[in-house]
């Protein structure tokens, strides 16, 4: 079940006084008051929900309702940091805030970004989902809107839970456990313990049929890369079409015929192994005083594989007096029309092998994480008040294993030949010659020399004080309303602070497949704000005013690296009759640059390139565009590779002088609650976020930055072409990690997202039985971005590819859930639709749309004994497969496997089996 009611608001009559126990906190205002509703949309899943789906992570559930985009997931495995992520509208999980209990929780690196894995689901009551800006209300990050773990602070008894999920092929196991206890400490506290353990297995691409073997997107044919085995290098030695050439069974060279498949070693679900652990205390110091506190642990570890490393084009100096190669191989190296000898008689050339004796490159990632939240609250009359403080700490530990080191390759290839047989011309640190000039495989001794891996640590600290009070200002009363006026007033201090330091071997830039890391000095930033909220309730039981209130608020923030910003709303609701109910909102909404936009130092990456216009024989007869392709590095033209399996080398950078970037969010929306129908309820509510000055790499993507240079501006003064530095031996934008697209972050960037959220929940009685129905979905009318004030704008609403370098984006996404009870058994049937999507303009390749997506689970729920729980889950029943476009279809996050694993079920039908004892 996707979807809950809770997001429809009850209908706004005058009710009796409640007690402290009826009052719940709206997420979306300070203001605690029990007649309170949300001018702002608010989604409310239950912990029901996500038993239900057997979430043994937050992510899990959350992802698959319509308002999010997919984000870090188990299928990520390239570029996957350890760790899960949630993206509200697709803005970024940078822009998502995450707060548990109203409280900001720990970032796991310098980018400010939440491991939604930290928040146990035992202990959770309900998540609140706000989407829309909400800086007036919660600060920084708000941009997209809030994600706000409500956890069981009551609970008491003793609960087991454990569960297990397999796919039908027998892999993708999921186990999960988890403990919690609860005592009240006489009748002025609670306190609970909670425990839990989640182990997921890896399942390899090489185990789907639709992602083995990887293919060429433009065709679909068997494809891979051109770093393979055998040996591949680059021609930049004859005016052949051939862009490679490859040894044959005779060690001969001859153009290029292999590419190599990566896909059976790639990981398709990374496997992890989480402990969590979290403790919440509360205790009435006296009347209207309570003290309050939570800690939370978080021990996970993550692996990602990718395919074997490789020289992938970088380039090496070889010697004609070199005894590993053969006559027909030197006279292509050195007596072809464009061979180029150096002063020293090599020539250098860009190699590509493929080290499948290696091993796949395996990341490991060692996640730890730490908070401690404590603080008093209470009330004073009509006043409920608050302090807190809160510290935060993670730490992730990365090894990356089973690359190679670009120095000692360079210096075992360069072999002379000895009285004792071949031997390396620099002996030096035990040199063993590597010969790459032949199909044989590479020695145990040869390997053991060049392999090197390396380690980095990621720490970050967070400190956060503040203080609220809420309620009701005096007797202030309108003249035709009941309720007074309302208020909550605030201030908050936080303190920012990461590092990232690197070991020696990462940081000399001399790992070809992982490239260079980078150390970051300690580095922070403070905030200190003050905020306010004020509610006014206009009219109460007026003809054609059953209800009408207005609302505000403010907060000016402070900080150390920015400056002050302001963030301030102001909204409606009005309800003519009881059971329907008109609001609308508008809210701006601010994000300061985290620490890694602000500092990091030049780091080479991997991304996506779709189309490159130099490559090939495009540049001929263009004169304009031959030019800009040898000002920006090309040695010639005419047979410049093209990107590898649509990946190239790129630079990611921060900058010191970002500004925050400011968005604005408007909604409006009704929500009908008939008294005639009282289980039936029904909202519609439209929405509109840009971002005008959003913090982004140069040109938002690689493919936008090229396109910019060699189409757009064809300026070679211009931002884009300064940005590309290109393989001055081949004119390629991969090889040695100088080459490449560079992407500093500036404030350049505009980002529109409108759209209209659905959401409907009824429920009836049959017989002794029941049946329930839910509802939630979105129609995306329009996502716009551009990566630069003279970049094109690309529509994204409907779309997947380059351009828009996301997940796809269909127009249309639902879930429906219609459950049937009767005594202690209940089913639900549920139904998730992902819309059709097509190629974006930045995109061209065979498969240019994919259909509309249907996806039917079912849970059967069995409760005895007032004590047990057993469900019986079926998801993906059909087996659905996802759709194939290639290797070479958008971004490198999201496309995998042929496909896009992350938005479509990539494991097919899968099975879970859980239980739940309390005593």
């Amino acid at each position: 079940m996707a979807a809950s009611v809770a997001m429809l608001a009850s209908p706004a009559a005058a009710q009796e006084e409640p007690s402290a126990e009826d009052i719940i906190v709206i997420t979306g205002s300070r203001i605690v008051r029990a007649d309170l509703e949300a001018s702002s949309p608010v989604i409310s899943l239950s912990q029901q929900q996500f038993a239900d789906v057997n979430a043994s992570s937050v992510e899990k559930l959350l992802t698959q309702n319509p308002q999010f985009v997919a984000a870090i997931n188990p299928t990520v495995n390239n570029g996957n940091p350890g760790v899960a992520t949630v993206d509200l509208r697709g803005l970024g999980d940078n822009r998502t805030l995450i707060l548990v209990n109203g409280k900001r929780q720990a970032s796991y690196d310098s980018e400010g970004i939440v491991d939604v894995n930290a928040i146990p689901v035992a202990l959770i009551s309900r998540v609140d989902v706000l989407t829309g800006g909400a800086s007036a209300v919660y600060g920084s990050d708000a941009v997209s809107g809030v994600v706000n773990f409500i956890l069981n602070e009551d609970f008491t008894g003793l609960q087991a839970d454990a569960s297990t999920e397999i796919t039908s092929r027998g892999d993708g196991a999921v186990h999960n456990l988890a403990l919690t206890g609860g005592i009240n400490l006489g009748e002025r506290g609670n306190l609970v313990v909670s425990g839990g353990y989640t182990k997921r297995e890896l399942v390899y691409q090489g185990s789907r049929s639709y992602a083995n073997p990887a293919r060429f997107s433009d065709d679909l044919s068997p494809g891979g890369s051109s770093t393979s085995n055998p040996t591949v290098i680059d021609n930049s030695f004859d005016d052949t079409e051939n862009s490679y050439y490859q040894i044959d069974a005779n060690n001969d060279f001859v153009p290029y015929y292999q590419p190599y498949n990566y896909a059976p070693p790639n990981y398709l679900v990374v496997p992890q192994e989480r402990w969590n652990a979290m403790a919440m205390l509360k205790y009435e110091l006296s009347d209207g005083i309570e003290f309050f506190t939570r800690g939370t642990y978080l021990s996970s570890k993550v692996n990602s594989q990718s395919a074997p490393t490789g020289t992938f084009g970088y380039t090496f100096d070889i010697f004609q007096d070199n005894p590993f190669l053969t006559p027909q191989q030197s006279n292509l190296l050195f007596n072809s029309p464009n061979s180029t000898i150096n002063d020293d008689g090599s020539t250098t050339i860009g190699i590509r092998r493929r080290m499948v004796e290696s091993g796949g490159r395996t990341t490991t990632y060692d996640n730890k994480v730490w908070q401690a939240v404590a603080g008093l609250r209470g009330d004073l009359g009509n006043l409920n008040w608050e302090v807190f403080g809160q510290y935060s700490k993670s730490k992730r530990e990365i090894a990356y294993l089973n690359d190679i080191t670009y120095a000692r390759t360079a210096q075992a290839l360069d072999v002379v030949m000895t009285p004792d047989g071949p031997a390396c011309r620099d002996p030096s640190g035990g040199c063993v010659p590597l010969n790459l000039f032949t199909q044989d495989a590479i020695g145990p001794d040869a390997l053991g020399f060049i392999l090197t891996g390396g380690q980095q640590v990621d720490k970050t600290n967070q400190w956060v004080v503040g203080g609220s009070i809420s309620g009701d200002v005096g007797n202030l009363t309108m003249p035709w309303a009941e309720a007074p006026v309302a208020f909550a007033l605030g201030v908050e201090y936080r303190r920012e602070e990461a590092r990232t330091d690197v070991d020696d071997a990462y940081a000399s830039g001399d790992l070809i497949g992982y490239g260079q890391g980078f150390n970051l000095a300690p580095y922070h930033f403070d905030t200190k704000e003050i905020f306010g909220e004020l509610r006014i309730p206009v009219v109460t039981d007026r003809p054609g005013f059953y209800a009408l209130n207005l609302e505000a608020g403010y907060r000016y923030s402070d900080y150390s690296t920015v400056g002050g910003v302001h963030a301030y709303k102001a909204g409606a609701d009005w309800a003519p009759v009881q059971g329907v109910r008109f609001r609308g909102l508008y809210q701006r909404a601010v994000r300061a640059p985290n620490i890694y936009e602000l500092t990091a130092p030049p780091v080479s990456i991997i991304e996506n390139l779709d189309t490159d216009p130099c490559a090939g024989s495009n540049p001929v007869g263009n004169a304009t565009l031959t030019q800009l392709c040898l000002d920006t590095g090309a040695p010639s033209v005419g047979n410049i590779p093209g990107p590898v399996s649509g990946q190239i080398n790129a630079f990611a950078g921060g900058n010191l002088d970002l500004k925050a970037e400011k968005s604005d969010t408007y909604t409006i929306g009704v929500v009908i609650n008939p008294p005639s129908v009282p289980r039936l309820s029904l909202s519609v509510d439209y929405f509109d976020i840009t971002i005008n000055n959003a913090i982004d790499q140069l040109g938002g993507s690689p493919q936008n930055v090229v396109d910019g240079c060699y189409l757009v501006t064809q300026d070679i003064n211009s931002a884009y072409c300064q940005a590309i530095n290109r393989n001055t031996l081949t004119g390629s934008l991969s090889g040695n990690i100088e080459f490449g697209v560079d992407q500093a972050f500036a404030n350049s960037a505009f980002l529109q997202t409108k759209g209209i959220d659905v959401s409907a929940g009824y429920s009836h009685d049959i017989g002794s039985g029941g049946v329930s129905f839910l509802f939630n979905g979105t129609y995306l009318d329009s996502y716009k971005k551009k990566g630069d004030p003279i970049a094109p704008t690309t529509q994204c609403a409907g779309k997947f590819g380059f351009a828009c370098n996301l997940a796809p984006m269909p127009k249309w996404k639902h879930v429906a859930a219609l459950t049937y009870s009767l005594g202690d058994v209940s089913l639900m049937g549920r139904w998730r639709y992902i819309g059709k999507v097509s190629q974006d303009s930045g995109t061209n390749i065979l498969v240019s749309s994919i259909k509309a997506h249907n996806y039917f689970d079912a849970t059967l729920s069995l409760h005895i004994a007032d004590a047990y729980d057993f469900r019986f889950g079926v998801q993906n029943i059909f087996d659905k497969d996802p759709p194939i476009v290639g290797s070479e279809a958008g971004s490198t996050t999201h496309n995998a496997a042929n496909t896009f694993p992350t938005v479509y079920d990539a494991l097919g039908t899968t099975f879970f089996v859980s239980a739940s004892a309390k005593f």
